[in-house]
């Protein structure tokens, strides 16, 4: 009687094993049978389940897991019944790899054209003094105070495109004065 356990051997040759844990001879082995055994050992072996692990690439950012571009080992099923279908992952392969490493030359040069921008922003904006002018009451409060949102809004229309989470205030404007406003 054979088992259906395989020998693997350095050759990559698979035989099933009798039933008495001895080597099966030949002639008990059909042509087949073995045939389906070796590939199936093959197979198993190329695409790497005896670990139960998969390399995969992800298209998109997830939280606690990656980001866009990042290769990681995950599990099989996590990758077969999860990230695959929903076209969140692909299997790492040479194409994907090669478009990982485009898009993270792509990165590196849109850091360096934000850097750039924002460096010069910083300079143009150092010196800048912006005037908003509000209705206020006979002590100098004012009805409605300036927060980040109107000091935005007011530099767009100087030509700065500055959004409001970007500026940094220590408190709103209450009052008639002068006030310094950071940027992140």
């Amino acid at each position: 009687m054979i088992s259906q356990r395989l020998l693997i051997g350095y050759k990559l040759t698979a035989w099933p094993i009798a039933a008495d844990r001895k080597i099966a001879s030949k002639k008990q082995i059909s042509r087949k049978h073995s045939e389906k055994d070796f590939f199936t050992a093959i197979l198993l072996i190329s695409i790497g389940t005896f670990d139960d692990m998969a390399r995969v690439v992800f298209l998109q950012n997830i939280k606690n897991v990656a980001q866009i571009g990042d290769v990681k080992n995950v599990a099989d099923g996590y990758a077969r019944n999860f990230l695959l279908p929903r076209k969140l992952a692909v299997l790492a392969n040479e194409t994907a790899m090669k478009a990982v490493e485009n898009l993270k030359q792509k990165r590196l040069l849109a850091i360096e054209k934000d850097k750039e921008s924002t460096g010069q922003l910083a300079e143009k904006i150092k010196s800048f003094t912006l005037v908003i002018e509000r209705v206020t009451n006979e002590e100098g409060t004012l009805y409605d105070g300036v927060n980040a949102v109107e000091i935005s809004s007011a530099l767009k229309k100087e030509g700065f495109a500055i959004e409001p989470e970007s500026i940094l205030l220590k408190e709103p404007a209450k009052k008639v004065g002068s006030y310094e406003a950071g940027l992140k």
